[in-house]
């Protein structure tokens, strides 16, 4: 398979590689598509007038989490991939006054603790939108992304954003906008944490924004794009 697509991609003139974070185009240089005529990232982009910091009290409200940190992960299907069984040691860790959020679709055969609350996967931007900015952090504990859209949503959102330091996830975090565990452990996520909880989500939050508005917003990747193409 690896001699196939050598041969195919090699025979294409002209050929433009895009990468969608920084670390899987430093990979593509490092292939046979090395030889590429163009190789540059573009980000994917986020909907900026969808994902947008709101007051979401109500929703909060109706969860029974009004006094509550809250702590959101995203996925479309939880597997040990996306760090579920690292999300049920943080359950462990975390304060009473704590809960998490895992939305997605998930095995309902494993028992969680009480402060792990499930939300189905939903394919509704706005409903998305809003349960990151009703949250405290949004952390991710995958270890293989390419881009990790769901940490640039959040961020998008106001969102402070804890992540392991591993393939596309660090980039995502800009200055301001949260934490990265630099060893990838569990312990380390917890300090993020602590340090949110102490600074509160409003310090982060215009950082959040404006690195989102800078990386991630639709028109200026689209227009990256069309300038490729061109």
């Amino acid at each position: 398979m690896w001699k196939d697509k050598k041969k195919h991609f090699e025979s294409i003139n002209r050929l433009a590689v895009i990468g969608v974070s920084d670390w899987i185009t430093n990979e593509a240089k490092r292939s046979f598509l090395s030889n590429a005529n163009v190789i540059a990232r573009i980000y994917n982009w986020v909907d900026l007038d969808v994902f947008k910091l709101t007051d979401e009290s109500e929703l909060r409200n109706s969860l029974r989490l009004i006094d509550k940190f809250v702590i959101i992960g995203v996925a479309s299907e939880w597997a040990e991939s996306k760090g579920l069984s690292d999300f049920i040691k943080l359950a462990g860790l975390i304060g009473t006054d704590s809960n998490i959020i895992l939305v997605g679709n998930i095995n309902k055969k494993i028992i969680f603790p009480k402060n792990i609350m499930l939300i189905p996967q939903t394919s509704n931007s706005s409903e998305l939108a809003r349960l990151y900015s009703m949250s405290d952090v949004f952390v991710s504990l995958s270890k293989e992304e390419s881009f990790g859209k769901v940490i640039a949503e959040a961020i998008a959102c106001g969102t402070p954003a804890i992540v392991y330091n591993s393939t596309a996830c660090p980039e995502l975090v800009g200055n301001g906008c949260g934490y990265v565990a630099m060893n990838n452990t569990i312990e380390e996520i917890l300090n993020g944490i602590i340090q949110i909880k102490k600074n509160k989500k409003i310090y982060y939050s215009s950082n959040c924004r404006n690195f989102a508005a800078e990386k991630f917003d639709m028109h200026k990747c689209i227009k990256e794009y069309i300038k490729v193409f061109q």
